[in-house]
């Protein structure tokens, strides 16, 4: 099974079901954390800097949108971290990157930015000013605005990770109004992986 892996945000689980490639994920969740999804698949992740907050919202929505964590867009940001040499992830390679980002109750301005450790592979802050959208609208991974009301149908992106840290910030910029992450998927695009990582990890989520 090639490597499929998927966090779906919000406030509460249960409070819809997640398919098998995903796990939950709350803002309370510190890194390192060890998330396994229905698949039997494992990694290592969580938040390296604490966001404002977790909202569920929408139980009969897609899991993909049903909630989000959020962060105040007040230039602190806040840092979603994967480790891929953990667990069962592959290590550095070619990626398929599907990042959603918006709130299904408030208009939003949303700012992120996606990072190979420190090189920036995916910016999505609009040069630092973000993006407006209005309820029932996202940003997907190409910054494109997606109209998702009950379903998540954003478009993906290709990223290369040379380095096996994978980090997402979220409300990096001080621009006002909040950021919310909704979902955020990594596929393996092609069969390989340098993981020799046995170091066990500070907490577990249980599924």
């Amino acid at each position: 099974m090639p490597f499929d892996f998927a966090w779906d945000a919000r406030n509460s689980d249960p409070f819809v079901t997640d398919p098998s490639y995903a796990d939950y994920l709350n803002s309370s969740f510190a890194y390192p954390t060890t998330f396994t999804n229905g698949d039997g698949l494992s990694i290592n992740a969580g938040w390296d800097t604490t966001p404002t907050g977790a909202n569920s919202i929408a139980s009969g929505n897609d899991p993909r949108i049903a909630g989000y964590n959020y962060k105040t867009n007040d230039g602190t940001g806040a840092t979603f971290k994967a480790d891929l040499s953990s667990g069962s992830a592959p290590g550095a390679g070619n990626y398929t990157v599907d990042i959603a980002l918006g709130a299904i109750d408030q208009a939003l301005t949303q700012t992120a930015k996606l990072f190979d450790n420190t090189t920036l592979v995916d910016d999505l802050s609009n040069g630092g000013s973000g993006y407006a959208r209005a309820v029932n609208h996202w940003v997907d991974a190409n910054a494109g605005d997606i109209t998702a009301t009950t379903s998540w149908t954003g478009p993906t992106k290709s990223v290369t990770f040379a380095t096996t840290t994978v980090k997402l910030l979220i409300g990096g910029d001080n621009i006002g109004s909040v950021t919310c992450l909704a979902h955020f998927r990594l596929t393996l695009q092609e069969a390989g992986g340098t993981n020799t990582d046995i170091t066990p990890p500070s907490a577990v989520r249980l599924v």
